[in-house]
């Protein structure tokens, strides 16, 4: 069973196993895309915490084997230091895992979605470039994808509509330009996603 250090410095037993098959627990779906997954009140506070925890996420259903890693091990994750069980991919916070399980129940190909990102991320940058810019795929509805944008200088985050001929034309060239950079970078390896990117330019 998976436990958290809550602020108090209490210890919380989540109730959950290191391993979550979502096949036999379909119920956390839902909680996973509605971002309310592991949102608990801690039993001696009384505080309500999102702990982000390691934890492999699997689904034979879904064609899924996810290693999720805490996002404060982002950088020992790049570094090499964090030992991942094969055969998973890798996604980091739980941010990226809600979203993820977005993207597959909207029935969306998931590369497509990063790519897309890239090219929203690139622009919100453009018009505020002291920002540090996120963007996260929200659902898709009435023929239009729905993206929002978040880590604005104002502190706002901004709603992106994608019509669905968009996703369609980035889908159906989709393979040449995974094979092109920056998506080269971004594909490589059992980590997927534009924020290996940020990392890259520091290292440059």
């Amino acid at each position: 069973m998976s436990t958290f250090i809550c602020h108090c410095e209490k210890e919380i037993d989540l109730g959950i196993d290191d391993v979550i098959n979502l096949d036999e627990h379909p119920e956390l779906i839902d909680q996973m895309k509605e971002n309310k997954f592991l949102s608990i009140t801690c039993p001696h506070c009384g505080s309500l915490v999102k702990p982000e925890i390691t934890l492999r996420i699997q689904s034979a259903t879904l064609g899924i084997d996810y290693f999720i890693i805490p996002e404060l091990d982002r950088l020992s994750f790049y570094r090499n230091k964090v030992s991942v069980p094969q055969g998973c991919e890798v996604l980091i916070g739980f941010s990226e895992l809600f979203e993820r399980i977005r993207v597959i129940d909207a029935k969306l190909d998931v590369d497509a979605i990063e790519i897309i990102k890239y090219y929203l991320q690139c622009k919100a940058e453009d018009s505020d470039p002291e920002a540090e810019i996120t963007i996260y795929f929200q659902k898709l509805e009435n023929g239009t994808l729905n993206f929002y944008a978040y880590g604005f200088s104002n502190g706002q985050a901004a709603k992106v509509p994608v019509p669905l001929t968009t996703y369609e034309q980035v889908l159906r060239d989709c393979a040449t330009t995974k094979k092109q950079q920056p998506f080269a970078t971004i594909f490589s390896g059992n980590y997927r996603s534009i924020k290996k990117l940020a990392y890259t330019d520091d290292e440059d």
